[in-house]
């Protein structure tokens, strides 16, 4: 099995934490992305959003024009380190339910590891 780092997609979109939640809907739909890190105004990665957050936000009769997308995110991503299995990533998405985990090399993120990503390993589309 590859390596996280070699799953991964590199190319991150960051999302600023005082953006409202309609601007976030729109910029993860043209860029057809399920999730964003949030960074504060240092780069400092301080959560993270994800398409269900916003569809859950509005279901539940929030204003997504008022609201700010930090009021909605996860605010303690889990994360990986880019060295270890894929498989482990995998499990640790099933445990925890999570389709999307942020890749890290010591304290910084280096990218994101997504269900989808296992999709196209699956398909020999990775690696």
């Amino acid at each position: 099995m590859p390596t996280v780092r070699e799953v991964m997609t590199a190319d991150l979109r960051m999302i600023e934490r005082d953006k409202r939640v309609s601007a976030v809907a729109g910029i993860l739909e043209d860029e057809k992305i399920g999730a964003a890190p949030l960074v504060d105004e240092t780069g400092s990665i301080v959560g993270i959003v994800t398409k269900s957050d916003i569809v859950h936000f509005e279901f539940v009769g929030g204003d997504p024009i008022e609201a700010r997308v930090s009021e909605i995110a996860s605010p303690h991503p889990v994360t990986i380190d880019g060295d270890r299995a894929a498989s482990e990533a995998a499990k640790i998405m099933l445990k925890k339910q999570l389709h999307h985990l942020l890749v890290v090399d010591g304290e910084e993120v280096i990218g994101i590891i997504t269900s989808m990503d296992f999709v196209a390993l699956a398909a020999g589309e990775k690696v």
